[in-house]
């Protein structure tokens, strides 16, 4: 029954003129790629303000990860 009425309203939206399934448009040239230069700078900014914090507990001599983790937990 389901797939009866889908495929009926499939059919009344194509008689309508609506286009069913995968668009063929591509996004313009250089479109992705500003988006992915957007997202490493984002970041690089964060990865900039962890390492405010994290560079003056491995001047403590702190270096592991888990011991970091442990000074950033408090």
């Amino acid at each position: 029954m389901i797939s009866a009425r889908t495929k009926v309203a499939l059919q009344a939206a194509k008689a309508r003129g609506q286009r069913l399934g995968k668009s063929s448009l591509k996004a313009p040239e250089g479109v992705y790629a500003l988006g992915t230069a957007a997202i490493r700078v984002k970041a690089d900014r964060s990865a900039a303000d962890r390492l405010q914090i994290i560079e003056p507990i491995q001047a403590e001599g702190i270096t592991t990860a888990r011991g970091i983790a442990a000074e950033l937990r408090g």
